[in-house]
């Protein structure tokens, strides 16, 4: 069987349902690890570009464990001219690093590059509980 490429709507999970069932089931989650990792890691971002208007503008980005999705949101900061809000929506993004991965904890360090969806940013800290976590959990 021929699996087809990914047309863009949905999720892959989803796009792959379509091929194994005539009529789809939605994809199944991991119960045990959306219950176990209610944690979110959170950390300050700019954006990695030479544009004036750009060079300040400063980004959260939150990484959900319970199902690896990233949120990318703008505050807000006075004067810029520059709506805050989300910027990308709460989503899986593939990392390009990695080809045909997902993000993961290990991909969002303080002090790399990480292009998420197109956009490159540049991770410059991160809130106390992620230092905690990254600690426990990747011995830093």
């Amino acid at each position: 069987m021929v699996i087809p490429p990914y047309n863009g709507f949905g999720d892959e999970e989803d796009s792959l349902g379509n091929v194994y069932r005539l009529v789809p089931k939605p994809p199944k989650k991991d119960y045990f690890k959306w219950v176990d990792n209610q944690i979110y890691l959170r950390f300050v971002a700019r954006l990695n570009t030479k544009l004036p208007e750009d060079v300040d503008r400063r980004f959260i980005i939150t990484f959900y464990l319970n199902d690896d999705t990233l949120l990318v949101y703008e505050p807000q900061q006075r004067n810029s001219g520059i709506v805050e809000g989300k910027f990308l929506e709460k989503n899986k993004y593939k990392n390009p690093e990695r080809p045909g991965q997902y993000f993961s904890p290990a991909d969002l360090m303080v002090g790399k590059d990480v292009k998420i969806n197109g956009y490159s940013f540049h991770i410059l800290d991160c809130d106390d509980f992620t230092k905690r976590w990254y600690t426990e959990n990747f011995q830093f």
